[in-house]
């Protein structure tokens, strides 16, 4: 009868052993997997020269921005009630020009002090040290998906994302290459409904001639 039992007691043993093994195996490719994306996007980081397009399907709104060296353009367009809305922002280093366009109306703000918020390219994967990696890891999913025809890895449940975002569900797609974020999917369980915003980006091709500003004439000055 005893024998029977430390039989059994090495079944259990080795089947939780077996178990741990597999956790660990998994949980260890997600480390490597989001480690090395993390180490991808830092040679995007900083640069000086790039320009961001985001999309947020469901509100009808674009943002894009193009940054060379000190110099900014903001540009947020939004459709509502059939009525396109577009603010421009222009930022030579020193002060900021804004152009409005509503409808028919077109309105110019000129030489406003301060800086306009910078779109910077965001490491969405950002965590302290390995340790707190690995326990991100732990809860996280990661797994193989395509969008807009580019290899892609799907991560859900990742805190460090969804700590920053509104409540929900948060799946976020980064670009295996290059470590980018090229998708985002918050879904509201409150109201079942998903928020969609899609990504795209473009480096080293942003000149002078993208901060080209209106003619100024076309516009109504507002001081």
């Amino acid at each position: 009868m005893k024998k029977e039992k430390l039989k059994l007691w090495e079944i259990i043993i080795i089947v939780i052993a077996v178990i741990l093994l597999i956790f660990m195996g998994f949980t260890i490719r997600k480390v490597i997997i989001l480690y090395n994306l993390e180490n991808k996007i830092q040679s995007y980081i900083n640069s000086e020269n790039y320009y961001i397009k985001i999309n947020n399907i469901q509100r009808k709104t674009t943002l894009e921005s193009y940054v060379k060296d000190d110099k900014y353009l903001i540009k947020l367009n939004n459709v509502a009630e059939n009525e396109n809305r577009t603010i421009t922002n222009y930022y030579n280093g020193e002060s900021i020009n804004t152009y409005i366009e509503s409808g028919k109306d077109k309105i110019a703000i000129l030489n406003s002090n301060g800086l306009p918020s910078k779109i910077e390219i965001v490491n969405w994967l950002y965590n302290d040290n390995i340790w707190q990696l690995f326990c991100m890891s732990i809860i996280s999913s990661v797994k193989n998906e395509q969008v807009n025809g580019k290899e892609c890895y799907k991560i859900s449940n990742f805190y460090p994302i969804s700590s920053l975002l509104s409540e929900g569900k948060v799946s976020v797609y980064i670009e295996k290459e290059t470590g980018l974020l090229t998708k985002m999917i918050n879904y509201n369980s409150s109201d079942k409904t998903n928020s969609i915003t899609e990504y795209e980006y473009e480096f080293n091709t942003v000149t002078e001639n993208n901060f080209k500003e209106p003619n100024i004439k076309e516009y109504k000055i507002q001081k």
